[in-house]
């Protein structure tokens, strides 16, 4: 009997289940995703990005248009790293990034300032404002060597972004 078919549909089965529909980048299931790589491959940088006033967005210009800039961040996201790196959705505005290989510090922040750049060069239709965005960085093995410590120290990077004033970039 020929099951190649339903080999097939359960790949696409699987796939469905770790991808984030409205953006097409991994949903939460990257997190495992980040673990396994980091067991096989010690080195990397955990990017976690934030969409600053993404609340005011959906507010003041719809839900429809907030989408919109959900998809052209995941898509500037798959542009940017690689295709071997993770990208993935962990929230609604929420994206973390794991960069495998390298945890050299000057390219992370060139990877973080590339972010900042493309995000506020994005023009989305029916919104009227500039979208910037709020990155912080970790790297492996120095501040851990799994998603749970990689993404305490991220997030620390992240919120001093935030708490200076929003649209940077922060590697601890």
């Amino acid at each position: 009997t020929d099951i190649s078919a339903q080999i097939v549909r359960e790949a696409e089965l699987r796939n469905q289940a770790q991808q984030d529909p409205l953006t097409g980048v991994y949903n939460r299931a990257g997190v495992e995703l980040i673990n396994a790589r980091l067991e096989q491959i010690s080195r990397g940088v955990l990017f976690m990005l934030d969409l600053d006033d993404f609340k005011s967005i959906n507010d003041n210009f719809g839900h429809a248009a907030g989408d919109k800039l959900l998809m052209a961040v995941g898509h500037i996201l798959n542009e940017t790293f690689r295709t071997d790196d993770i990208v993935a959705r962990v929230g609604g505005d929420e994206f973390v990034v794991f960069l495998s290989g390298s945890d050299n510090v000057k390219l992370a922040e060139q990877k973080g300032q590339e972010l900042l750049d493309r995000v506020r060069e994005l023009r989305i239709e029916g919104i009227d404002a500039v979208a910037s965005v709020s990155v912080g960085a970790a790297r492996a093995p120095a501040h851990g060597r799994n998603y749970g410590a990689l993404s305490v120290v991220a997030d620390k990077a992240l919120y001093q972004v935030k708490n200076g004033g929003k649209g940077g970039f922060a590697l601890l």
